[in-house]
């Protein structure tokens, strides 16, 4: 797993240019199936994405309670979380979330 950063090489300028290693917030993309399914696709730092999917299906009115919740599984890339639920739902048309717009 990451810590959500990767390190990289950029100049700054305080009167002359200066080289400087720092860290910067990565994203991927983030697959949640449930039940099997893929259900939507989220461009997102990758830190907690079983957290990240659980609060999607909160939010998105998927699921009310953590009783609901079967068995929640983050891939080993990190790429996807599998839900399973204790009931079915009718997930929308395939869809990509990012931090600017939502495309059907």
């Amino acid at each position: 797993m990451t810590d959500g950063t990767s390190l990289t090489h950029y100049h700054i300028f305080d009167g002359t240019w200066q080289p400087v290693d720092g860290q910067v917030i990565e994203e991927i993309f983030v697959s949640i199936h449930v039940n099997g399914q893929e259900l939507a696709t989220i461009a997102a730092t990758p830190i907690r994405q079983d957290w990240l999917a659980v609060g999607f299906l909160a939010n998105e009115g998927f699921i009310t309670s953590k009783d609901e919740l079967r068995a929640v599984h983050i891939c080993p890339s990190g790429l996807c979380v599998d839900v399973w639920l204790t009931h079915g739902i009718e997930p929308p048309p395939r869809r990509i979330v990012t931090s600017g717009a939502v495309e059907a």
